[in-house]
């Protein structure tokens, strides 16, 4: 049976349009109990209730018909002869391992198993909806669980104004704080005010601007979701510095010094990916001398950040175009750290979109 130390909460929060749905599809697909729009305080009182559904459970199973009618063990075997082996009722015998109320006892016993290992992985999402006064006390309510065992991470989504603008155009839903008094982006700019609560604790934050779905399934399924067992996640994303640095970078390195392969006519076409590419790097005394100095401020402080429990860390590496330079060095340096047994995730954000 599960225990207080094995709960894991996943709060998804961020402003309409930024994909939180997506976000908790994601994690109920990946076997997360999904609860969206759960008032904030509410959180306490939903994992006490399902440290009392574990206790009734426990109390049924040791009150179980299996349990209190189990015959007792013999310590010597019948006689294959005895007048007892040879009646056809005899008294006191186990029921039939094939009845109907041994397999229907099994079959609740494996239900409740499967009831209380989906409930200890709890993903839930918390929005502008809630009222205000019950964000206002988000912290203090992450505080307390955590206090009391429990395993949290908040993931805050977001997007730009104009992407969120562009998104609810597009798609014609009316934004939750609009009204005939609120137009569209006063209410998203609301909005954000409203969640900042949320957004002031989060573990993560996520900037969709530059985003497919496609990429948002896969940044949750391979990094956010796995890291809701414990383990630090560390990302090494490449970027275009002409499409803006990447809002949820911890690190940010620019290469845009580096000889650019773009200038090269037969390399122009390949990517940080390719072998043409990667030798052309390979033999530029510049990228070595920028790997090494990289490699050696991030052997240095990224052990510090693992020994201080962070969940995330986004290290960001962008060029010009986001296609040759900066793509090269994340492959590199992500191999240099695989080793450290991690969560270890690469993104080449421009070249999804190739």
């Amino acid at each position: 049976m599960g225990s207080l130390d094995d709960k894991r909460l996943v709060v998804v929060s961020g402003r309409s349009g930024s994909g939180k749905s997506t976000a908790l599809h994601v994690l109920e697909d990946l076997g997360f109990t999904c609860i969206d729009n759960l008032p904030a305080n509410m959180l306490a009182s939903l994992f006490e209730q399902l440290d009392q559904d574990s206790l009734e459970r426990n109390a049924l199973e040791a009150n179980s018909p299996e349990r209190i009618n189990s015959p007792e063990p013999t310590n010597s075997p019948e006689p294959t002869n005895s007048p007892e082996r040879n009646s056809p009722e005899p008294t006191n015998s186990p029921e039939p391992t094939n009845s109907p109320e041994r397999n229907s006892l099994k079959h609740s016993n494996s239900q409740a198993s499967r009831s209380e290992e989906l409930t200890t992985r709890i993903a839930v999402g918390i929005d502008a909806r809630n009222l205000a006064g019950n964000l206002d006390r988000f912290p203090a309510i992450l505080q307390q669980l955590r206090e009391s065992g429990v395993r949290c991470d908040v993931i805050f989504l977001d997007a730009s104004p104009r992407t969120l603008l562009r998104r609810f155009s597009e798609t014609r839903r009316r934004h939750p704080l609009s009204s005939d008094s609120v137009d569209l982006k006063r209410a998203i700019a609301l909005e954000g005010n409203i969640l900042e609560p949320i957004s002031s604790v989060a573990d993560r934050r996520i900037d969709t601007s530059n985003m497919t779905l496609h990429q948002l399934r896969d940044l949750m399924s391979k990094q956010i979701a796995p890291n809701a067992g414990g383990m630090t996640a560390i990302m090494f994303q490449s970027f275009a510095f002409k499409r803006g640095v990447p809002a949820d970078a911890d690190f940010v390195f620019d290469v845009r010094c580096l000889p650019n392969p773009h200038w090269v006519p037969e390399l122009r076409h390949f990517t940080g990916n390719d072998k043409p590419v990667i030798e052309f790097m390979e033999s530029q005394t510049e990228v070595a001398a920028m790997f090494a100095d990289l490699n050696g401020f991030l052997s240095r402080w990224i052990p510090a950040f693992l020994a201080s429990n962070r969940s995330y860390l986004t290290i960001a590496i962008g060029c010009t175009g986001g296609q040759h330079r900066s793509v090269y060095l994340c492959n590199q340096l992500s191999e240099q750290f695989r080793h450290l047994g991690i969560n270890l995730q690469v993104q080449h954000r421009e070249l999804a979109e190739r």
